[in-house]
């Protein structure tokens, strides 16, 4: 029986995601100069022209997994940062939430720090469009809501930026802690994590 149109859909996408997530892996692995479409159909463990059929080069394979990394960032922010609740508790659901992202895919983060450097590589010309969009949709969401919670004496008064970058770094290091344990299906690994960070950065009284 041939199959179903809803069905060859559904075998596109899984076949498209299973290229990105190893075009993510030899990225990291091998970075932007070394990494060939060869060792992506490799990782994949499929054929070159099916990693063709999907993307035309490595930048063009780069740019997907970027592009959908950025929209899945603007919506957590949207979802946590863009709500009617106390600057603190904001954050502390935006955190939450980057945390289980992490416990999930911990190549994400080394990813995202990692394409920074070469954003000009893989986008050319876009990379400074790119990278505005980056500044406005998710960065600066972050350094606003942690100044707007310092003015109100809710987090200690840190530089907001070096305040971001120590929860960012705490919360990938703790997180990653925990890789090879079950930590996607123990919430309460992720809630502890969140607690120490937070209660740390706590104003005291």
């Amino acid at each position: 029986m041939p199959r179903t149109p809803d069905k060859n859909d559904a075998i596109r996408k899984k076949r498209m995601e299973q290229i990105i997530q190893s075009g993510m892996q030899v990225y990291l692995e091998k970075g932007i100069h070394r990494m060939e479409m060869g060792d992506v159909a490799e990782n994949a463990g499929v054929g070159r022209g099916t990693v063709y059929h999907y993307f035309d080069n490595k930048y063009d394979l780069l740019q997907e997994v970027f592009i959908r990394i950025m929209e899945d960032g603007k919506a957590i922010v949207d979802d946590t940062l863009m709500i009617g609740a106390k600057p603190i508790d904001r954050l502390e659901l935006f955190f939450k939430r980057q945390a289980i992202i992490t416990a999930k895919n911990p190549f994400l983060f080394r990813f995202y720090k990692n394409i920074f450097e070469d954003v000009a590589l893989v986008f050319g010309d876009k990379s400074n469009k790119i990278f505005n969009n980056f500044q406005s949709n998710l960065y600066e969401p972050v350094i606003d809501t942690i100044r707007e919670a310092i003015d109100m004496e809710q987090v200690i008064s840190i530089e907001p930026t070096r305040l971001s970058q120590i929860l960012w770094g705490a919360l990938v290091g703790a997180v990653t802690t925990y890789v090879n344990t079950d930590v996607t299906n123990d919430n309460s690994i992720i809630e502890d994590i969140i607690e120490i960070l937070f209660n740390g950065i706590k104003a005291k009284p």
